[in-house]
């Protein structure tokens, strides 16, 4: 059995061949969060901070490879595993292309599903829900929440996913109107105001790890620059 602290977020309308996996993924000691379909996808995805999704491309509201860019954006880093009954090679590529790290055709035996599962895991350094960003600082996706050195602050899905941007683009500008597009939304009307005031929370979060800091280039973008261990800005 696996280790039971694994969030699978499954996606797949057909409720029959669901249930049969996710009775089997829950037998494995994953904890499976099913949505039927992308838009509760991404609200689920959004409350669970999965560790990987496992999705199905026909869906009824939008293609699984939209969903993937989707869900990637809003999580950045999230491991995309697409189970799927289109065997093609274009939609293989597809899927690659959309950003997933595995693409599986639905009679695969359960074995090799989880196998395939727990090396994508494995490689993605997001199989326990941490990422480390330096000695000093670490980001749990579990609870949403931002360790340095020892003390755990509650960030919010939010704060988290903006340093998870910063970190993917570390030591490089990131736009402001891509990142205020990717954690609230293009339209949204205050975005420049809420982007300041994460900016200002993560500052205080982050102010304890000499090897973290965050700049801001008016009208330009963000950096979060990340220094060399033992290395003081």
């Amino acid at each position: 059995m696996t280790n039971s602290r694994h969030i699978l977020l499954y996606v797949e309308d057909d409720a029959d061949f669901a249930e049969l996996n996710i009775e089997w993924l829950s037998d494995r000691g994953y904890r499976v969060v099913y949505a039927p379909n992308g838009t509760e996808a991404l609200a689920r995805s959004e409350a669970t901070a999965p560790d990987l999704a496992l999705l199905d491309v026909m869906l009824p509201d939008m293609e699984g490879f939209e969903l993937c860019r989707r869900l990637q954006q809003r999580n950045p880093g999230l491991p995309v595993i697409f189970l799927t009954s289109l065997a093609e090679g274009r939609h293989a590529v597809r899927g690659l292309e959309a950003g997933a790290c595995d693409y599986i055709r639905k009679d695969a035996s359960p074995e090799e599903i989880d196998a395939r599962i727990r090396g994508v895991l494995a490689r993605s350094g997001r199989h326990d829900g941490r990422i480390r960003l330096t000695e000093r600082c670490t980001v749990d996706c579990r609870d949403q929440t931002i360790v340095v050195e020892g003390i755990r602050h509650k960030a919010g899905a939010r704060i988290v996913r903006l340093l998870l941007l910063l970190d993917e683009r570390r030591n490089s500008l990131c736009p402001r109107e891509e990142l205020i597009a990717a954690i609230w939304g293009e339209e949204h009307l205050n975005g420049e105001a809420y982007l300041n005031q994460a900016i200002a929370r993560l500052r205080h979060i982050l102010e304890a790890d000499p090897q973290l800091r965050i700049t801001t280039h008016r009208n330009a973008g963000v950096i979060l620059t990340v220094q060399p261990a033992g290395k003081r800005g």
